[in-house]
């Protein structure tokens, strides 16, 4: 968890919500806050008016049948692109507009940018199915990512909760989430730190994983969809899949530890439902397509222009991941709303903000966390028996920094 001690004030306070339009610094309309919306969709029309009459040649021009199928799937790709990154692009900058809590935040921008690069991957890979392999891994890589961040996000909230090892402590056994359903569990805050460790082994497992998939396919040995025990493909898939299994795991066992403070994040459950159906469907999605491939359900046509089945279920992938961002990325807005930051708090500048986004103190603090505590999981029974003998308070006692007033529903500043 990153320590930015100079913007606590920031991330604690506010409990009032701020007026309509009462979003910058100076409340003047000098301030970059005051037209950085504007110029971002301007630059964005310009791009995509720019960009439009190169797709369209680019389809007209296509002399051959494979040609012109394989730049009708790119087309649709593009039309469903421009549609989808204007929506997410509306959240993540009026994060940056109402950047008042530091510690959350970050991880929202973060998590928001999935669908712009998603569908930014997919697009590239419709237009040159040649590079498709470097895609597909940095689309991936991205998705650990933000496995890891929505874990961090819950984390930071956790922070500003009362009292919060002692309501852990206090916890009665659950039942863990599927595939170990059968077991139960009294959670604790060591629970916390396993769940971190869980997403943090992903993040590392996928990193190595694409730069193996880079090397292996540079060299030849990696065949995408070949499922046989001497490719890299199957090895890389078996280890991605089961890491995967044990971050998604450790995010539902976090969730399911903390129910009840979860309660205090507005659309908490939404946020996770959104994250989870991108991270399972996409990856689901492109499994099963290559398991229909495989077994001859999806067929490919000589005139279409690709090689196989599985290249041919790997566009596919890539058409349909473009054509279902769209939904995601409202979702995504939604479920993520900046509105409850919009506070009379003090914001960070652009450069404070730029700089909360890429550090990486989080994942040094994270690795740091691991190894010291492999070597003193004394301390830490010790700990968490001397916080059991104290009652935490009730779910609903909390504190009024935590707060503020809504006319539709009661939301966490």
């Amino acid at each position: 968890m990153d320590s930015n001690q100079g913007t606590n004030t920031a991330e604690r306070g506010g409990a009032r919500a701020a007026p309509p339009g009462n979003i910058a610094d100076s409340r003047s309309s000098l301030s970059w806050r005051g037209w950085i919306i504007p110029v971002v969709y301007v630059i964005y029309g310009l791009i995509v008016a720019v960009a439009t009459p190169f797709v369209i040649i680019d389809f007209t021009n296509a002399a051959k049948e494979d040609e012109k199928f394989q730049r009708t799937l790119a087309l649709v790709g593009f039309i469903s692109m421009v549609i989808s990154i204007p929506i997410s692009l509306w959240g993540i900058v009026n994060h940056m507009i109402c950047f008042t809590r530091p510690n959350l935040q970050k991880h929202i921008i973060r998590i928001l940018w999935m669908v712009p690069i998603y569908v930014l991957n997919s697009w590239f890979a419709l237009r040159f199915p040649q590079n498709e392999i470097y895609f597909d891994t940095i689309r991936e890589l991205y998705k650990a990512l933000t496995i890891y961040n929505v874990v961090y996000y819950l984390v930071a909230f956790y922070d500003g909760v009362p009292d919060f090892d002692n309501r852990m402590a206090m916890k009665s056994e659950i039942k863990l989430p599927h595939p170990l359903c059968c077991l139960k569990k009294v959670p604790n805050k060591r629970t916390i730190r396993r769940c971190k460790l869980g997403v943090l082994n992903y993040a590392v497992v996928r990193i190595i994983a694409t730069i193996i998939t880079i090397i292996t396919h540079i060299t030849g040995s990696y065949d995408e969809g070949d499922f046989s025990a001497g490719g890299a493909y199957s090895w890389l898939t078996g280890f991605l899949t089961f890491s995967e299994i044990w971050a998604i795991f450790s995010k539902n066992l976090l969730r399911k530890a903390t129910k009840e403070e979860l309660k205090l994040l507005p659309r908490s459950t939404l946020q996770l439902l959104a994250v989870q159906c991108v991270v399972f469907f996409t990856h689901f999605q492109a499994t099963i397509l290559n398991i229909l491939a495989s077994t001859g359900v999806i067929k490919t046509n000589t005139e279409w222009g690709f090689e196989d089945e599985f290249a041919f279920a790997t566009m596919l992938q890539d058409l349909l991941i473009c054509i279902e961002m769209v939904a995601f990325a409202a979702l995504f807005t939604y479920a993520f709303d900046y509105q409850r930051y919009n506070t009379d708090e003090p914001r960070l500048s652009i450069q404070q903000i730029f700089k909360h986004m890429w550090t990486i103190s989080g994942l040094k603090s994270s690795i740091n966390e691991h190894l010291s505590t492999r070597g003193n999981k004394s301390n830490s029974y010790q700990s968490t028996d001397l916080v059991r003998s104290e009652e935490p308070p009730a779910v609903d006692e909390v504190h009024p920094n935590l707060q503020y007033e809504s006319p539709t529903e009661a939301r966490l500043v």
